[in-house]
């Protein structure tokens, strides 16, 4: 780095001390803003000290935390379940401590922008536990029959159903569904059976027990302690609800709780979905086309907008009070990186993007292969989501 760039990073690591405030990242995005620590400390206590979700803890709980997972180990390798590598890995906590919060400004919001309390994993005593638990179940969100897992595989399911259902109905509508606070909310009375459930179908790819992992998962879902310390005070809490963002396991663990929800809706929505518009005996076979999922956003296709309120309803019944849904519905919608339409009865798709880009300025010192990758990435992207022409054209135009 330059001299100059170097004495950047210092003055933005010397902030708090400096000027009492912190560079932070920003959501859904690669930009950073700049927060008041005394700000900071408010809003994070006061959602330290919410009782719906957090347990104040009267002192440090992590020896208790460690002696919880070194029983854990050695009960299952004792009954030969985990080799004397997986032990060593799991047991290498001695230097751990509690995870430390972190606010998430979401700068998509308006203004004042909330913040979303993150619980960093990092050098926590479960922190080889949960990396554990996720690989033993990262393979069951393959069979999730309504989640999508990224934009081309949304953007395969709009094919396949413009090329089932077309010409849509003059009278659909979409239906774009997003989750208030879904981690915190998460109910582990269904979540440890959904997983249970599913590893029964699709054993652990490492060959581990199904009730070895679940008891690791119970174990890194409720000693998922945290420390956040002010200038007077260091305040220790346990989520007594949900699962925290940050741990390895949290979002294959939501992934399979949510899969529970997407069942229960498609089966009990009480308007006609997508694959009634076929034949009786193939609606199952294009059942999954019914209802789209990535994480805590839905997608639907109704067949009319006098349908959104028995929908919305349907939804917010799936799992009450901890569920909670926000529905937007028109003849466009936006979802995920798409922009989606009707036309002449087929669904469209072009690029949206939130106001909040971020540049990469030539004098940064990254590698010049990342410059010369950006073109033919950021090309590639937009031929793959804008299916018109016209719409690629202006697209091309204002990325350029």
């Amino acid at each position: 780095m330059t001299r100059e760039q170097r004495e950047a990073l210092r003055s933005l690591r010397n902030l708090p001390v400096s000027h009492g405030v912190a560079c932070r990242y920003a959501d859904k995005s690669g930009v950073t803003v700049i927060t008041d620590l005394e700000c900071d400390d408010k809003k994070i206590v006061q959602e330290l000290h919410d009782p719906h979700h957090y347990d104040i803890l009267p002192s440090d709980p992590t020896e208790s935390v460690i002696s919880t997972v070194k029983a854990w180990s050695n009960k299952w390798t004792l009954k030969g379940e985990i080799n004397e590598d997986i032990r060593v890995y799991i047991e290498n906590i001695g230097d751990s401590h509690p995870g430390k919060c972190k606010p998430l400004v979401k700068t998509h919001k308006q203004k004042p922008f909330p913040i979303r309390l993150l619980l960093s994993g990092c050098g926590t005593p479960i922190q080889p536990l949960s990396k554990f638990v996720q690989l033993n179940i990262r393979h069951l969100t393959e069979h999730l029959p309504f989640q999508i897992l990224d934009t081309k595989e949304f953007l395969r399911k709009i094919d396949e159903i413009n090329n089932t259902f077309s010409p849509l109905p003059d009278s659909v509508c979409f239906a774009t569904c997003d989750v208030v606070a879904l981690y915190p909310n998460v109910n582990n009375d269904m979540g440890l059976p959904a997983v249970a459930s599913l590893l029964r179908e699709h054993p652990s790819q490492l060959g581990i027990r199904t009730d070895c992992v679940l008891e690791a998962l119970d174990i890194a879902l409720t000693n998922n302690t945290c420390v956040y310390s002010d200038e007077t005070t260091s305040t220790y809490a346990r989520p007594n609800r949900g699962t925290a963002m940050g741990p390895s396991h949290a979002c294959d663990y939501v992934d399979v709780f949510m899969s529970e929800l997407d069942k229960k809706l498609v089966s009990t929505c009480p308007v006609p979905l997508l694959s009634s518009l076929v034949p009786h005996h193939l609606q199952e076979q294009y059942r999954y086309l019914d209802w789209s999922r990535f994480r805590d956003d839905g997608f639907a296709l109704l067949l009319d907008s006098e349908h959104i309120q028995p929908f919305t309803e349907c939804l917010q019944s799936l799992h009450p009070p901890n569920i909670k849904w926000t529905v937007s519905h028109g003849k466009s919608a936006t979802y995920l990186d798409v922009s989606l339409s009707v036309r002449d009865g087929m669904i469209t798709t072009d690029v949206f993007s939130k106001h909040n880009h971020s540049y990469l300025p030539p004098s940064s010192c990254h590698s010049p292969a990342v410059f010369k990758g950006f073109a033919q990435g950021i090309g590639t992207r937009l031929r793959m989501i804008c299916s018109q022409d016209d719409d690629l054209d202006r697209r091309l135009e204002e990325y350029a």
